[in-house]
Formats: structure tokens, sequence, C-alpha cells
């Protein structure tokens, strides 16, 4: 009988972690960020039907539980949630600063798709994020075709978005339009 060497799973070191709520536009953008920097490891998963801030979070608690990202992130949407919603995830964030990471849309993540083309004016709903986009996007359906999003158009929507952030940094991002997923983006692409 030969014996076999127990061999240990050596696990690859994760950059980031990012626990998105959409189930295909985040995902599918998140995986054209990961394209611009292929030096960083990215685990991104889906919360599917878990849309709540709350279970946003206790999923990615759940699934990173045996997991040592050097980042986690919480991928979200304000939609038609409350501010007040948002407390127990603004708390996590406070806990470990370095580590826990939101990247908000507010109302929905059509905002920051909308920012790689222009900065929106008015207060947008979700209706209107989206028909806003379909100008730019006219095949537009819940899904970020890749040849749309290239390094040149994400940085635009960093710029846009950090500029929409500075002119509003004493309202939070869950009473106002706009989105923190720039935060994330840049990141990725400076890596």
């Amino acid at each position: 009988m030969v014996k076999r060497k127990s061999q240990k799973r050596k696990l690859r070191k994760i950059s980031y972690a990012v626990c998105a709520e959409g189930e295909k536009t985040e995902i599918q953008y998140l995986n054209i960020l990961k394209k611009q920097n292929n030096g960083i490891f990215i685990k991104i998963f889906s919360c599917r039907r878990k849309t709540t801030p709350e279970a946003i979070l206790n999923t990615a608690k759940k699934r990173l539980e045996n997991e040592e990202p050097n980042e986690i992130w919480l991928m979200l949407d304000v939609d038609d949630n409350k501010s007040k919603d948002f407390d127990n995830l603004f708390k996590w964030k406070m806990e470990n600063i370095e580590k826990n990471h939101l990247a908000i849309s507010n109302p929905c993540f059509e905002f920051f798709l909308l920012l790689h083309y222009e900065k929106p004016k008015g207060q947008l709903t979700i209706k209107s994020c989206q028909g806003e986009l379909k100008r730019h996007i006219p095949n537009y359906d819940k899904s970020t075709p890749e040849g749309k999003f290239s390094l040149e158009r994400i940085k635009e929507a960093i710029k846009r978005a950090e500029d929409i952030e500075s002119e509003n940094e004493d309202i939070k991002i869950t009473e106002r339009n706009g989105s923190t997923v720039y935060k994330l983006a840049k990141k990725v692409i400076e890596h």
C-alpha cells in the first residue's frame, strides 16, 4: 500500500472579493474591469435574489467565511430601500475601513454605466437612468456589452463619479444620485 502525502490546497490570494447584488449586469461589468488588470485576482459572486442591504452583507460574510481577501466590496443599488436600511452596512465598513468597502449606486447600477458617457443632470429615477443609458446603448437590456466600456470610458466614468462625489460630499449616497462603484473601478485599473 502506497501512502500519499497529504497535499494542502494552496489558495490563491484574493485581492478583491466582490459580492454584487445583480446577477447579470454587475457581474458582466466586473468581468470587463477584471480584464483591464490581469495581475490581480478578483473573486466575484452574486447575491442572487437577496437584494436587501442586510441580506447582501450576510451573503458576503457567509461566502467569505473561510477566505481572507485583501478587500471585500459589497456592490448594490439603493433602489427602493430607505437610507436607514444601509446603517448596518456603513457600520460594517467602519469596523475595518482598510478591508471593508461599499460600491453603492443611487438609484441603480445604470447610473454608473451612464457616467461612462455623460454626467447626468437633475435627479434621475431607475426608469430615467435606463432611458438615458439607451440613448448611448440602444439595445441595452440589463447586460453590459464589452465593447461599450473601454478603458478610456471607464476612466471617464471614474472622473465623472469623483466630480459628483466632491460636489455632494455632505449628502449621503443613499439620499442623492451618485455611484461609489468608481472607487472599486479605480483600484482595479490602477492596481
